[in-house]
């Protein structure tokens, strides 16, 4: 019977050894599922305002453009905190909210209170632009940076980056977003003719009025729609102009002339060009440009960033 005993004693020690063996590598094959992030994301709804003044100090922004959205601001609900920046011929307030707003709802009631109180700013002050900044659910935080730097311009290394190494990157599972940055960027500029706008009776405002309109987005209001037994439900009408993207400049009026309609083509020549650089991105003397890599929330970002090493490895044996 004591020997019974013994060997049953003996099995179950064995069984308990295998178990906890058999879990121990259950758990190191899941490590890698696990979301192993550096530091804990914590996001606000937010939306940022932002605007220019041409030419004007950033003492006199601060007192007369800053100061003044900032307490009509004020009077939103729901708002957690106020942050201002404010520089020469421009700012920006960034409004946080608690974190169970309708931020939609709150940038309508923004645009409101601004399109009420645009008579209280300068003349020469834009019309502020609102920006929501609410981050999606799969949004993460920024896991690697790389620096991409040579003799060649720019503005070739950063179609480099684009075309062949953004892409590939990008096809790591658990990638979020890949931003290249660091090249000057382009604009469009345009030359008009004064002669012309003279004979037809404008002036270089005429151009400007005629871009903008055609590019135009404003709010035009929202209604509330309630479905019995359901939640409200909030629609929102916005004016949409033509896209930035697919526009052609030959299609905006400027004025009308002797019965006919004068496109901007017919006053001015308008070509694509690089803007003059404001900032220079170079380590020891060679142009450079920067890629982020972030990645999505709930991710094993240690995994992530692996699998992004490896991809720029491979890449890199492919570079010219």
């Amino acid at each position: 019977m004591k020997k019974e005993a013994h060997y049953s004693s003996f099995l179950s020690t064995f069984t308990v050894n295998i178990i906890f063996v058999m879990l121990i590598i259950v758990g190191a094959a899941m490590i890698p599922l696990l979301s192993l992030q550096l530091n804990p994301t914590r996001y606000l709804p937010s939306i940022t305002i932002s605007w220019s003044w041409p030419e004007a100090p950033v003492r006199v922004v601060e007192q007369e453009v800053t100061t003044t959205l900032e307490g009509i601001l004020t009077t939103v609900t729901g708002v957690k905190k106020i942050s201002s920046s404010t520089f020469n011929e421009g700012g920006n307030i960034t409004v946080e909210f608690d974190k169970n707003v309708d931020l939609r709802a709150k940038r309508f009631e923004v645009a409101s209170l601004l399109r009420e109180s645009g008579k209280r700013l300068p003349e020469r002050v834009s019309y502020p632009v609102i920006s929501m900044n609410m981050p999606s659910n799969q949004s993460g935080s920024t896991i690697l940076s790389f620096q991409l730097n040579g003799n060649a311009s720019s503005a070739y290394i950063y179609n480099l980056a684009e075309e062949v190494i953004k892409p590939a990157i990008a096809l790591v599972e658990g990638v979020y977003s890949v931003n290249v940055y660091g090249a000057t960027p382009q604009e469009w500029e345009v030359i008009y003719d004064q002669a012309k706008l003279a004979a037809i009776g404008a002036s270089s405002s005429a151009i400007s009025n005629a871009i903008n309109n055609y590019l135009l987005e404003r709010e035009l209001g929202g209604a509330s729609e309630i479905v019995t037994g359901g939640p409200e439900k909030r629609t929102y009408l916005t004016l949409e102009g033509n896209s930035s993207e697919t526009f052609s400049w030959d299609r905006i009026p400027v004025a009308k002339a002797a019965g006919r309609i004068i496109h901007l083509t017919d006053v001015a020549q308008i070509k694509l060009q690089d803007q003059r650089p404001q900032s220079y991105y170079r380590i020891n003397g060679l142009n450079t440009v920067n890629i982020n890599v972030s990645a999505g929330r709930n991710v094993n970002n240690i995994k992530v960033a692996e699998g992004v090493k490896n991809v720029m490895e491979r890449i890199k044996n492919e570079l010219p």
